[in-house]
């Protein structure tokens, strides 16, 4: 329970850091409603009970790239010692994070490049110090605190391994292949590589032999056709009973009214987002590449859990990240309704 009531905290972190990244790359326009909509999300506000480091993780990595857009937007490298701090306690809670920090990395090296300055580049190497530096720091801490050497752990190459998997409806997904294949080797690191690469070349042999695109399909659309579900199946691994209230609402069946009012929400924030895409096309020539940050990250979730083990709480940080551009296209297609309607009627008023 203690860690969860600490995950309320994270998840209002990250709802501020969102708001203030908005508030960079939209100015003053819908940052409000990015952050309403945003701490309305029943999906997102429920990764609050789960005792992991998704909710901790997002909301770290959330606030290093509130700090690097505060960094842009002010030019003082001393921002980017809280953006390397908060990006390296959220890479200790979840590795999977590594993907904004490449998109941060990516950012500052393309900031770089436009500004013809060298300091963007220098605040990069400060992040970097910064989580090299503080995730030997936190082993060697938990070393001396344990009296125990940490173990190198299971190859990274085994979850791609396993993300290769056949399964009838979720190819891909966990199924302890990476365990297995660690412990078969009696946790040798270089054996149990080997081994892995040897199962993604035989899985490879078969994807590409049999159906390729069905294989990826599946594994794809299993976790992005509706990437927030698992915030429903969280609910029923409580390590203790909740308030009838809450019981009735999101299990034994009765969920039954939010799965569908949450598939309202979700195609409205899908829909938005494709307002906002056309949008785009109109105003190509103002559009900043800073403006796409969001989507930087959603494409690099997309494709790394293309390969990696699939989950649906994994990429549903990700999908968390496009609200703003749903607010943003809901908005301006209100504001167009709205100018068309003004405008007829101005038009019957002159007639």
């Amino acid at each position: 329970m203690a860690f969860q009531y600490v995950n309320v905290a994270f998840f209002i972190n990250a709802v501020v850091s969102m708001y203030v990244i908005s508030r960079y790359i939209f100015k003053e326009n819908s940052s409000i409603w990015t952050w309403l909509v945003t701490v309305t999300f029943y999906p997102f506000a429920m990764y609050v009970v789960f005792c992991y480091g998704t909710m901790t993780g997002f909301s770290l990595a959330m606030t290093a790239a509130m700090f690097m857009f505060i960094y842009f937007d002010r030019r003082k490298l001393v921002y980017m010692i809280p953006c390397g701090i908060a990006m390296t306690l959220s890479l200790i809670m979840k590795s999977n994070y590594a993907i904004v920090l490449v998109g941060i990395a990516l950012y500052l090296l393309f900031d770089s490049v436009m500004t013809k300055k060298l300091k963007s580049t220098i605040g990069l190497v400060i992040v970097l110090a910064i989580y090299i530096a503080g995730s030997r720091s936190f082993n060697i801490a938990v070393e001396k605190l344990t009296d125990t050497p940490l173990a190198q752990g299971i190859p990274k190459i085994a979850w791609v391994a396993m993300g290769m998997n056949e399964s009838v409806n979720t190819p891909g997904w966990f199924d302890n292949y990476n365990g297995y294949v660690y412990e078969k080797n009696n946790r040798d690191q270089d054996a149990t590589v080997a081994e892995a690469i040897s199962h993604i070349k035989q899985r490879g042999k078969a994807i590409l032999t049999t159906n390729p695109l069905r294989f990826y399909y599946k594994k794809i659309t299993s976790q992005w056709n509706n990437p927030t579900w698992e915030c429903f199946d969280m609910q029923e691994r409580e390590s203790h009973t909740p308030d009838y209230a809450i019981k009735a609402a999101v299990r034994d069946g009765n969920n039954t009214v939010w799965k569908e009012l949450m598939n309202i929400v979700q195609t409205l924030i899908n829909f938005g987002v494709l307002i906002y895409i056309a949008g785009c096309w109109k105003r190509f020539d103002s559009l900043t590449v800073y403006e796409l940050f969001n989507a930087v990250l959603m494409i690099g979730g997309f494709v790394f859990f293309t390969f990696w083990e699939a989950k649906s709480q994994y990429v549903a940080p990700y999908y968390f990240v496009i609200i703003p551009y749903a607010v943003i296209g809901w908005k301006s297609m209100i504001n167009k309704i709205s100018d068309m309607a003004s405008e007829l009627a101005g038009r019957k008023k002159n007639e």
